[in-house]
């Protein structure tokens, strides 16, 4: 198997460049390992109003029908909604692999939610079905009805472990000109699921206690503005810091400034969860939630320490944890934290999902 025509309603564009970064990532991937990949059936943006909303999508259709036209050995579909049936339809003698990303089985929109039973129906006629983690197979698996030798675990073209290392803490907070300290981090999209009403409230609760920690926020969503103001009520301004979402290129230098990274998610469509593999990567530990896939990378004790989603005082105690350490004991956690990193390298990855195509 050597060409791959991929199909994915999500891909960077210049406006959202994380938009489906990790699909444009393992497109990238794939390539360098030798196959001809061809990502001209793709969603790059999600276009202004409903009108604009529908002509994308339209596009996209074409794009998918055009695509079909020349010949390939594998579609690789990513994250299928309306499109499933059309799919089916067009791609002839190909293998079809069906990569899930957490909305299939939980549909993060009204359009995902209608069009599941159509995204259920591909995945049965998948050649392979590939899950992020095995927490997500076993969701699909369960949901969908698909025997487990046609799944196959791969984490969503892994983390650049050669970008994603470790780098001297006091450099990384004098170049984002941040003060000394122990930060907490809370790095992503900044929506009610991902739980960044427990960052605050964990910020608030150390501070309370005299712990004297700070906050350093980086990301954007439609949470942003709500974070600030509760971090307003409760004290905390002088002690929380703001940045704009970074592209992947910068994100290091965030992170290697972190004392801890906290993920405190309560989406069931966690399936797995980039950001913080790629602090553990930095060799920050992470305090993150004790369900969905967190627990297949943030182990306590080892590299880092879980807490049930919403449960304050639990993170607070984490972090805690942290805190206390010795700095040797610190150091430990550390390098086990980039251990487990170096576990989702995007090379491995990649090559173990190339490896299983082929046998197709």
């Amino acid at each position: 198997m050597r060409r791959i025509h991929v199909i994915s309603p999500m891909w960077p564009s210049e406006t959202s460049t994380h938009t489906g970064v990790f699909v444009k990532n393992l497109s990238t991937s794939l390539a360098q390992l030798g196959f001809e990949v061809d990502n001209t059936a793709v969603l790059t943006g999600k276009g202004a109003g409903r009108r604009g909303r529908l002509e994308k999508h339209a596009s996209l259709g074409a794009k998918i029908v055009r695509q079909a036209l020349s010949p390939a050995d594998c579609v690789l579909v990513h994250a299928p909604t309306w499109f499933a049936p059309l799919v089916e339809a067009v791609r002839g003698a190909k293998k079809l692999v069906v990569h899930t990303h957490g909305g299939e089985v939980y549909p993060h929109s009204r359009v995902e939610a209608r069009t599941k039973p159509a995204v259920r129906w591909l995945c049965r006629r998948a050649d392979l079905v590939v899950a992020p983690s095995r927490y997500y197979r076993d969701e699909v698996a369960r949901a969908f009805g698909v025997a487990p030798d046609r799944m196959f675990v791969s984490p969503s073209g892994g983390v650049d472990t050669e970008r994603f290392r470790p780098i001297d803490r006091d450099e990384a907070r004098e170049a984002l000109g941040l003060p000394g300290g122990f930060y907490v981090g809370f790095v992503g999209r900044i929506v009610d699921d991902k739980g960044w009403d427990v960052f605050v409230d964990t910020v608030d609760r150390l501070v309370r206690r005299g712990r004297d920690v700070r906050g350093l926020v980086v990301g954007e969503g439609e949470g942003r503005e709500a974070l600030k103001a509760r971090a307003r009520t409760l004290g905390l301004d002088g002690r929380m810091h703001y940045i704009d979402m970074l592209p992947q290129s910068e994100l290091r230098t965030v992170l290697a400034a972190l004392d801890v990274f906290t993920f405190p998610t309560r989406r069931a469509a966690e399936a797995l969860g980039l950001g913080p593999i790629e602090a553990l990567a930095t060799g920050v530990p992470v305090v993150g939630s004790n369900a969905y896939a967190v627990p297949e990378y943030v182990v306590d004790g080892e590299t880092g320490w879980l807490a049930p989603p919403r449960d304050v005082d639990a993170f607070a105690a984490g972090i805690e944890r942290i805190l206390d350490s010795s700095e040797s004991e610190r150091a430990a956690l550390s390098a086990r934290a980039v251990e487990m990193g170096r576990r989702y390298d995007t090379r491995r990855v990649t090559e173990a999902l190339a490896a299983r195509l082929r046998e197709l």
